[in-house]
């Protein structure tokens, strides 16, 4: 079995989360391969970074997900592991140029989850949100 390892970031900006859409007209969260092996904070938010422009910052590590993903056109299908990351931007502007994303933006939060197309992403966002929305509320108490 071919285990591939991904970065996931959940990118929120206030009441939206930023989302992208592949070639394929799939809306997803942004996630990227890790190639080398090895990752740490930095390099993840490198990754976003460079993948999308935005300014953030890095608020959690949120967890992991694994799942295995069946293709007809594969004899061995890939079995895949995401960190997820919740990150903060700090303004919603952003700038894409890869030619698989042909469409990308911040949503709200309602909005986001009509338009993805993974259930096991909808949940990640709802989970996430609210995760994201109590650490708020902690720095804002303890600030």
């Amino acid at each position: 079995m071919t285990i591939k390892r991904y970065i996931g970031g959940v990118i929120f900006k206030d009441n939206k989360v930023f989302i992208v859409k592949d070639k394929e007209n799939k809306w997803m969260l942004v996630k990227n391969e890790i190639r080398n092996g090895f990752f740490s904070c930095e390099s993840v938010l490198d990754s976003f970074k460079k993948r999308t422009e935005i300014d953030m910052e890095l608020i959690s590590i949120a967890g992991e997900t694994s799942y295995e993903f069946f293709n007809f056109k594969k004899i061995k299908p890939p079995y895949k592991q995401i960190t997820w990351y919740i990150v903060e931007a700090k303004n919603e502007k952003y700038n894409i140029k890869e030619s698989e994303i042909i469409d990308a933006g911040f949503y709200s939060i309602d909005k986001a989850i009509e338009m993805i197309d993974s259930n096991q992403e909808k949940s990640i966002i709802t989970l996430l949100y609210n995760k994201y929305r109590n650490i708020i509320k902690e720095d804002l108490i303890l600030a």
